[in-house]
């Protein structure tokens, strides 16, 4: 078995192909709770991702799906906001408050753009 064929009951996930390697999980999460053992995280076809135990598993397991299902729209609109900004920005005479918040919003961007290629 190599590092990518992950048991599941008496079945084998096959590995990933060239072009999912890299990707995520489809969206969106979502949890199912087993007892009172722990949550689980599954993706949008029902594999299992991970599980979170039961002590911290309701709050976890709800803000992890919260952050990854609307990580994307929080993304583009955080883009566009600073794109449709950036012309204004001379104009509006900003504060130094409010040009630190812009060039936060700027380096957080580029993190993630970072994280995402």
């Amino acid at each position: 078995m190599n590092a990518f064929e992950i048991p599941v009951g008496d079945e084998q996930l096959p590995p990933p192909s060239e072009g999912e390697l890299g990707q995520h999980s489809p969206l969106p999460w979502s949890e199912d709770q087993e007892g009172e053992v722990a949550y689980f995280i599954e993706d949008a076809n029902g594999i299992v991702l991970c599980d979170v135990h039961l002590n911290t598993g309701g709050a976890n397991s709800a803000f992890i799906m919260k952050a990854v299902n609307h990580h994307d729209e929080l993304v583009a609109a955080l883009s566009n906001l600073v794109d449709h900004s950036m012309p204004y920005l001379a104009e509006w005479e900003a504060t130094e408050e409010e040009q630190r918040d812009f060039a936060a919003a700027q380096e957080l961007l580029a993190k993630l753009e970072k994280i995402q290629s």
